[in-house]
């Protein structure tokens, strides 16, 4: 084998490795845009309301993606509420926390005061990260003693800085099954972690750590 074609395949590997990853910074749906971990976290909070009390879970607690990826993760609602009825429920998911070197890139010193400019758009942090979650967000029936679970999507935008964000997901249940009472749940915006209908042990959390 002469020297030549040695250097040849040589020059050949180091082009072939440049281009894949200036694809991967390109196109980052090419390694794979949607995570999809629905199924598996569907059989993980089967499993937990199975072997435990807790009335409201969601799977995984935290995740790494790249920008303009992904992730379909799974929360669940389990109806064992002491009067045995059916019940309505809603699912709510509220920016909850971000990172301190997000609050740095956009000069911020707290989620709830950042106001920042997207896409040439005055808007707030918390509006920009409450915009990556998409959800079945309509009231829903449990019936009693079964449980429910859904997808939940949260997508980063292309324009997110590098950092941890954390969204807060809640659930509410109506005060009976004919939704009469003063804490009826119509809406998932009136479903927050200070609602007196917030049902389970509170707040779960995920943390979406952002890498570029």
């Amino acid at each position: 084998m002469s020297v030549g074609f040695i250097v040849i395949i040589i020059i050949a590997v180091v082009l072939l490795t440049l281009g894949v990853t200036w694809l991967n910074q390109i196109f980052p749906q090419i390694t794979g845009m949607t995570n999809d971990l629905f199924q598996k976290g569907s059989d993980s909070l089967q499993k937990t309301f199975q072997q435990s009390s807790q009335s409201f879970a969601i799977y995984p607690s935290q995740y790494d993606l790249g920008r303009g990826q992904s992730l379909r993760m799974a929360a669940g609602v389990r109806n064992n509420a002491p009067d045995s009825l059916d019940h309505n429920f809603v699912i709510n998911v509220v920016p909850a926390a971000v990172s301190s070197d997000v609050l740095r890139n956009y000069n911020c010193q707290s989620l709830a005061s950042c106001s920042i400019t997207i896409d040439g758009r005055s808007t707030t942090l918390e509006a920009f990260m409450g915009s990556w979650a998409a959800w079945t967000s309509t009231p829903f029936i449990v019936k009693k003693t079964e449980s429910l679970i859904m997808p939940v999507t949260i997508k980063v935008p292309t324009s997110a800085p590098a950092g941890t964000y954390q969204f807060g997901f809640v659930a509410c249940k109506s005060t009976s099954s004919t939704d009469s009472g003063s804490d009826v749940v119509s809406s998932f915006d009136l479903c927050r972690p200070t609602s007196t209908s917030v049902w389970g042990s509170g707040v779960q959390t995920v943390d979406i750590l952002v890498k570029i």
